[in-house]
């Protein structure tokens, strides 16, 4: 992510989750019934990927998904000391003709929000 590189004089800084509350998320997920996976992801600048080689590499390396915001708030609670996790659902899947469906989106982002609230409320 271009925003630790000028947060961390242009290092590549690997901002990630708290494990701690990466394990209250799990939890919470698995008393609502979500298997949920934990791994790397790609926080790109680009959402939409300009250069789709990114994602045959983003596959060969394991990564579980893409997203924007994750590498800046990591890198932000490590810059102010304080812990940060993410939780996501999964809207688009790159490569598929047929996409989520509108309903099912809508649900698993409400579920999503359901178990972040459990993971906030058990502390």
């Amino acid at each position: 992510s271009a925003v630790n590189r000028r947060r961390f004089a242009d290092l590549d800084f690997s901002a990630v989750a708290d494990f701690e509350l990466t394990r209250k998320l799990v939890d919470a997920a698995a008393a609502h019934g979500v298997a949920a996976k934990t791994g790397p992801i790609l926080s790109s600048d680009h959402f939409y990927q300009p250069r789709p080689e990114v994602f045959d590499l983003s596959r060969k390396l394991g990564l579980l998904g893409v997203e924007m915001e994750a590498a800046a708030l990591f890198g932000v609670a490590a810059e102010h000391g304080v812990k940060a996790a993410t939780i996501l659902t999964v809207v688009d899947i790159i490569g598929k003709e047929e996409n989520v469906h509108p309903d099912d989106r809508e649900a698993s982002l409400r579920e999503m929000a359901a178990i972040a609230l459990d993971a906030a409320i058990a502390g």
